[in-house]
C-alpha cells in the first residue's frame, strides 16, 4: 500500500508540496529563550491532566500538517508518550491553566 501511496505523491506531485509547505513552516524556529519561557510559564512537566512526566518536548497545539505554525503561541510542553499519542489533533492542554499567549 505505502509504495503505490509514494508512487502517486511522485506522480501528481503532491509530497513535493507538502515538504515544501513544512520546511517553510519549520523555518519559524522557536529560540531556547522561547521554548524556556514556555516552560517557565506552565511549569517543567506535561501538560495533561495528572501526567507529572518532567521529560517534556515540544508539542504543536494545531499540528503543522493541519494548518499550525511553529510559533511560541502554537506550542506546549507535552512528554514523549502524550505527545506522540496526540497524532495530528488539536487539544490545547493550556486552557487547564488558562493562561495563552
Amino acid at each position: 500500500i505505502n509504495v503505490r501511496r509514494n508512487e502517486w505523491l511522485r506522480e501528481t506531485g503532491k509530497g513535493a508540496q507538502y515538504n515544501h509547505r513544512r520546511r517553510s513552516l519549520l523555518k519559524e524556529e522557536v529560540t531556547p529563550d522561547e521554548w524556556n519561557l514556555i516552560i517557565k510559564r506552565y511549569g517543567s512537566h506535561c501538560l495533561v491532566p495528572g501526567c507529572i512526566n518532567e521529560d517534556v518536548t515540544v508539542d504543536h497545539v494545531i499540528p503543522l500538517s493541519l494548518g499550525g505554525r511553529n510559533h511560541i503561541s502554537n506550542l506546549q510542553p507535552l512528554c514523549k508518550s502524550h505527545n506522540s499519542s496526540k497524532g495530528a489533533k488539536v487539544i490545547d492542554y493550556r486552557l487547564d491553566y488558562g493562561l495563552l499567549w
